[in-house]
């Protein structure tokens, strides 16, 4: 009678470990990448919220146009959830009129989501037929602020 394993059996317990490994992996990687976008789409819904607001307190019915506007509004973000491998990233665009705005960044996962004043929904759209650096133009508005520029966040955001 022999005692202990013969390779044969070591090596199928190995290569069945490895099985079960690699599908966690890729399982929790696939759930990592949900929970940056979920974030960074909640932020967005808050950041189009503090937009609102700024405009129903506005004498001039007007969204937020200047840094010294949107830092009177009291945006938060999870900076873990976003992409810093950008050189600029969050966005916040609006309309020559201030009437209607977009903010839009890019998750970790590497989705880029938006949110307009038009739909009030966030919209995912695929980062290989959009891209952040035409964002404001593509979208028919203007640019005014970025939330994460030259490896810093700026000061309008609090993260």
């Amino acid at each position: 009678m022999k005692k202990g394993f013969s390779i044969v059996e070591l090596i199928v317990v190995i290569v069945a470990i490895g099985i079960l490994a690699s599908i966690a992996i890729v399982s929790y990687s696939g759930t990592q990448k949900k929970a940056y976008d979920t974030t960074v789409q909640t932020d967005l819904e808050q950041m189009a919220d503090q937009f609102d607001i700024f405009r129903s307190r506005s004498t001039s019915d007007a969204y937020p146009a200047t840094q010294a506007e949107l830092e009177s509004l009291d945006i938060n973000i999870t900076n873990s959830a976003y992409s810093t491998s950008v050189a600029v990233n969050v966005y916040a665009c609006v309309s020559a009129d201030f009437k209607s705005f977009a903010i839009v960044s890019q998750s970790k996962s590497g989705n880029i989501l938006k949110v307009t004043h038009a739909s009030d929904t966030v919209a995912f759209t695929p980062a290989s037929s959009f891209t952040l650096a035409n964002t404001c133009s593509s979208l028919g508005l203007n640019y005014i602020l970025a939330g994460w520029q030259s490896s810093t966040w700026q000061a309008w955001v609090d993260s």
